[in-house]
């Protein structure tokens, strides 16, 4: 990793992954850069960082010690009769650049280390004044709208669709659809049995923009939870911190027409969604 780290920082445009988290008296800090440079700052602010901090976020990785610091700090409490507690993670940097990865993590309890957390304010310090003037998102609707007309990049955006064949189907593959960003990864599945190998693809700007575009019409925040499909479907949808789930299955109350225009405007959403998966529908 120091190679690698040194190596990038004399890159023109320096291209990795950073995340960064840490609580203090503000509360709990985000930053997620991603390598085309745009950044997610506190779950809700899309920020295309210039190529100079990207540059500067690297200087001070490599010059505040993150390749010298522990995996894993804490998460070990003293003696006590108190029932045990789920670790709580309090602090994290995690690096990935030229296909190497390396992360240090911070769990509440146990040995602290002012090294990780010293170097973790200071990226985020580094970030945090151009989060002003970035795009803020306040729900999942908006985030939609601004994706569809250009005004909001792609990383910000994630899709998971899984389609499982109706039960007690044990020789229908199912499929396993998600899009991150703009990268399209299927599985074919068979509960219990297999899970296939992954098939990825990257959508093209038109295909891109028709899903976001199926999206905005099916008025997400609208739709009942709980849809009736013949198979088993489960839909998430994300725009940086706002997520929808939807479930739809052969529900005894629910018949296809029970909820009118609501279950079409789901069902044009899937078979769009359907079109993504390579190979037979």
């Amino acid at each position: 990793m120091a190679d690698a780290l040194r190596a990038e920082r004399a890159a023109p445009e320096p291209s990795y992954r950073l995340r960064v988290d840490c609580d203090g008296e503000r509360g709990v800090r985000r930053l997620e850069v991603f390598r085309s440079g745009a950044a997610i700052w506190e779950l809700h602010t899309h920020v295309m960082l210039p190529v100079q901090t990207r540059v500067d976020l690297l200087h001070r990785l490599d010059e505040g010690g993150f390749v010298a610091l522990e995996p894993r700090y804490g998460g070990k409490p003293e003696a006590t009769k108190e029932p045990a507690r789920a670790l709580r993670i309090v602090c994290r940097i995690e690096l990935e650049l030229d296909g190497v990865r390396a992360s240090s993590i911070q769990f509440a309890d146990g040995e602290q280390s002012k090294a990780l957390r010293s170097l973790a304010n200071a990226l985020l310090d580094a970030v945090a004044p151009l989060a002003a003037s970035g795009t803020r998102v306040d729900g999942l609707e908006q985030g939609l709208e601004l994706l569809s007309r250009g005004d909001l990049l792609p990383e910000g955006f994630e899709l998971r669709f899984v389609e499982l064949p109706r039960p007690g189907t044990t020789t229908v593959p199912g499929t396993i659809l998600r899009v991150e960003h703009r990268t399209a990864t299927t599985r074919v599945y068979l509960p219990g049995v297999e899970l296939g190998e992954p098939v990825s693809t990257e959508l093209s700007d038109d295909a891109f923009r028709s899903l976001i575009g199926e999206l905005v019409a099916a008025n997400l925040q609208s739709l009942p939870v709980n849809l009736w499909a013949e198979d088993q479907l489960d839909l998430e949808v994300r725009v940086l911190g706002h997520q929808r789930s939807i479930q739809a299955r052969p529900f005894s109350r629910l018949g296809s027409d029970t909820l009118g225009e609501a279950q079409r405007r789901f069902d044009r959403l899937v078979e769009a969604i359907r079109a993504l998966v390579p190979g037979p529908q």
